[in-house]
């Protein structure tokens, strides 16, 4: 992982000025090609740009990509979004996001470090949600797992931080999914 962060780092830092733009569009990317996992590059961008800034462009990188996933299922439709994510993946998305719930269910599947983030957008314009809706739970959901991972990524080599960036994740995890669950599954 540290040598592909490394030659990551320096095709990034390679194009200078630029470097913050190049790194939102390969955020962005991430964030509209499924199979390419987001949270190793905010970590990335905190060594990077160091965690202030590297929340800021991660943040903003993984907005516009939701973003842009949200409207392409609302424009293109199932058909295409089924050639981007996985049936099964998109399914097991859609199921956790009823329709009566739909802004918390954003909100709560934000926040979890789960493998299929980027699915969420999709499946979202794939319902009736409002996009304002889906646009600020899809802010105030990031914020705390772009947070954690951006603050704690400048000491990455530091096995206590890793614990720590360990530790924080696991316990986000659970509160929210208690609360999601206490909210999604109860009456």
């Amino acid at each position: 992982m540290e040598e592909i962060v490394l030659q990551l780092q320096n095709y990034v830092t390679g194009a200078g000025i630029l470097a913050p733009v190049v790194y939102v569009l390969v955020m962005i990317l991430a964030i509209i090609v499924s199979p390419i996992p987001s949270s190793p590059l905010i970590i990335f961008a905190g060594v990077t740009f160091g965690w202030i800034k590297g929340f800021a462009l991660s943040l903003l990188g993984m907005v516009t990509g939701a973003v842009i996933a949200f409207y392409v299922a609302r424009i293109l439709g199932r058909p295409i979004v089924e050639k981007l994510v996985s049936p099964k993946t998109l399914a097991k998305t859609k199921k956790m996001m009823p329709e009566n719930k739909l802004t918390l269910a954003v909100f709560f599947l934000r926040i979890l470090p789960l493998p299929f983030l980027d699915a969420v957008s999709y499946a979202a314009g794939l319902t009736q949600m409002c996009f304002r809706h889906f646009f600020m739970a899809t802010v105030f959901g990031l914020i705390p797992l772009v947070f954690t991972l951006s603050y704690f990524s400048e000491d990455i080599k530091d096995p206590i931080s890793l614990i720590v960036i360990a530790l924080s994740t696991i316990i986000i995890f659970f509160v929210f999914s208690k609360v999601y669950y206490e909210n999604h599954y109860k009456e």
